[in-house]
């Protein structure tokens, strides 16, 4: 066991009674296991005592008094020895085999820039999402997590930009019969949501109740739903800045949450675009709403830096990947086509909640040298997404494991 023992016996006795009534009390247990643990070493040449130096829990992780006393109070020599091992270590697995089947497999699926992303960051991942279509169990939680934030922000910007039905408490957007939106946006209509705070603020609690399946918001919820409205008030604004800027009456709506499909060198892809808008004659905008976080890299492509981005896109041991550069990527090269957009200047634009209240969002035209780069490299991963001889191999970066959902399957 311990010394000396951590657990003391329960009791109904308070201890005042205990020494009143001269009933046993825990400094005379503790001088009992003090009497033990020095009649046991009293003639030994040798002792060892080990110890668990872990802090998890309510483990302190600190060594025994016992130990202090022998080397301060005794004068003994007490050598340490310290024994290391991570647990979350293992035996590095093997590469998983590529088969023709598991390219089949991916010859067969819709690929998109979030499947895209787990590739380029490990094809280990890749292979069990996309080429096993394995998922992560649904847990139950009692506050908004992060994907949650975005979730409700989002919601609550198509929700707005939809019309004024889609803004009661109660409704829910039913995608396999779309509800026919708003056409235009004025000014008028986005300057009269700005003044309905308390209305934007009864949409996004709604919103958090069913998100969390609860019939109340408390805590820390209440902070978030502030939060959520105050981002949204101030997309609202920023909107409104860049058609007061333009002297535009309103803005074309295309389109939000869309699915745009299409096929690039014979495999299929899609897309989800937030929003598809128009704020000039021949011009469409792909914005996409983002509450993480945004790099220089996703934003300023020009031609002198163009095919630099997209080699970092592509590089395997990149740590800060420029994931929304080449999500648009996705976006542009599927729109190519689209018939509701041809013809048309395409430009995107991030509307990054952490900068919203410092600058307006940035629109970039779609810069060909960037495109015809990324084409290319493109081309290169789906040959060797293709080749049976190059297998799934594991990322070496364990950032990336961290938050994996298939860390405890993958080895």
């Amino acid at each position: 066991g311990s010394f000396p023992r951590r657990s003391v016996s329960s009791s109904f006795i308070p201890p005042e009674l205990r020494k009143g009534f001269g009933l046993p009390t825990y400094e005379y247990q503790d001088a009992v296991w003090a009497y033990y643990f020095y009649r046991m070493i009293s003639r030994a040449e040798n002792v060892w005592m080990l110890l668990d130096s872990r802090t998890e829990g309510l483990k302190s992780g600190e060594e025994s008094r016992y130990i202090k006393q022998l080397e301060y109070h005794f004068g003994l020599p007490v050598k340490r020895y310290v024994v290391k091992y991570d647990s979350m270590k293992t035996a590095r697995s093997a590469d998983i085999v590529k088969t023709a089947d598991d390219v089949e497999l991916i010859k067969s699926k819709e690929l998109s820039a979030t499947t895209i992303q787990n590739y380029l960051a490990c094809p280990a991942k890749f292979y069990f999402s996309t080429v096993k279509g394995l998922r992560a169990e649904d847990e139950v939680a009692e506050s908004l997590d992060y994907g949650m934030f975005g979730t409700i922000y989002h919601e609550v910007m198509r929700s707005l930009y939809t019309g004024e039905d889609a803004m009661k408490p109660g409704f829910t957007f039913d995608d396999a019969v779309p509800l026919e939106g708003m056409k235009t946006v004025g000014r008028e209509y986005i300057s009269s949501w700005i003044q309905r705070e308390a209305e934007i603020k009864v949409k996004v609690k709604s919103l958090i109740m069913r998100e969390i399946n609860t019939l109340e918001i408390s805590g820390r919820n209440l902070v978030v739903a502030d939060v959520i409205v105050r981002y949204v008030i101030k997309t609202l604004m920023r909107d409104l800045e860049i058609l007061n800027a333009g002297d535009r009456p309103h803005f074309v709506m295309l389109g939000q949450e869309i699915r745009v499909p299409g096929t690039f060198c014979g495999q299929r892809f899609k897309g989800f675009i937030d929003r598809l808008d128009s704020l000039a004659e021949g011009e469409v905008r792909v914005v996409d709403y983002k509450t993480g976080k945004v790099l220089e890299d996703d934003e300023n492509i020009n031609d002198d830096n163009a095919v630099d981005i997209a080699d970092k896109i592509f590089d395997p041991d990149c740590q800060e990947r420029p994931k929304i550069a080449l999500q648009f990527f996705i976006y542009d090269m599927l729109l190519q086509n689209d018939p509701r957009v041809k013809g048309m200047k395409i430009c995107n634009s991030v509307y990054s909640t952490s900068r919203l209240f410092n600058d307006p969002p940035v629109v970039v035209p779609l810069n060909r040298k960037f495109y015809d780069a990324m084409v290319e490299r493109i081309e290169k991963l789906l040959e060797q997404m293709y080749d049976t001889d190059i297998p799934f191999r594991r990322t070496d970066d364990e950032g990336v494991c961290a938050y994996c959902d298939f860390k405890m399957i993958c080895g």
